[in-house]
């Protein structure tokens, strides 16, 4: 799968020191050492269980996670989805829709998605 993430940086910006935002080697880490030991049927439920651990454990306040399967189907390359969430706000782990908003202002998306994807 792959990963975008949004995040403030102001902080961490400032101060130049990892802690201060996501520190992203212990993201892959802790996926590594958790999805070795889980069982996903649905691609939807991997990316949903990626995207609420990086709001929740993490503090990322939205997130992009594509998945795909390769050679899940014959003469296709690739079959998968790409979901995006963002938190509600960041003192709450809830999950919202992506059009989430910060004071009335909405956040812009990480980029325009496409639910379902499909690549030859």
């Amino acid at each position: 799968f792959s990963l975008k993430i949004g995040a403030s940086t102001i902080e961490a910006g400032a101060s130049d020191n990892i802690r201060d935002t996501i520190d992203y080697a212990e993201v892959v880490g802790y996926f590594q050492a958790h999805l070795s030991q889980r069982h996903f049927n649905l691609l939807e439920s991997l990316a949903e269980f990626v995207a609420t651990t990086l709001i929740e454990r993490y503090g990322a306040r939205q997130v992009r996670v594509s998945a795909a399967k390769i050679g899940a189907m014959r003469d296709v390359g690739r079959v998968g989805v790409i979901i995006e969430r963002c938190a509600k706000t960041r003192e709450t782990a809830e999950l919202a829709p992506i059009d989430c908003r910060e004071n009335g202002a909405p956040h812009a998306p990480l980029r325009a998605s496409t639910p379902f994807s499909v690549d030859k």
